[in-house]
């Protein structure tokens, strides 16, 4: 094992020095690019990450909601609503709790 990375990284470190003279020759640009792709893809998916926690804990448990509903005697009024919702099942839409709110109604 120590065999293979010794020649590999030789082999590694040669076309690495080779294509170290480039830098000062454009290849700089290239880098650039590269450096700001990585920190804008690495902002991105931290932000997403935390986008999510915070709305998976403003969605609250879907399990309370409906008990909620029950226990609240929220009249039902005729109609079909669709609320889209990411992919966890075990979360209430923010759309749904909004619409009981304001409405003070659920759909058939």
């Amino acid at each position: 094992m120590a065999l293979f990375a010794v020649v590999f990284g030789s082999i590694e470190l040669t076309f690495f020095t080779a294509n170290l003279a480039k830098v000062t020759h454009g290849g700089w640009l290239t880098l650039l690019i590269a450096i700001v792709l990585f920190t804008v893809l690495l902002t991105w998916r931290r932000g997403a990450g935390l986008v999510t926690a915070r709305r998976t804990e403003r969605e609250g448990p879907l399990r309370d909601f409906i008990d909620t509903l029950h226990a609240t005697n929220i009249p039902w009024v005729p109609g079909t609503a669709v609320f889209p919702h990411h992919p966890n099942k075990e979360t209430t839409p923010l759309a749904l709790r909004a619409n009981v709110a304001h409405n003070h109604a659920r759909e058939l």
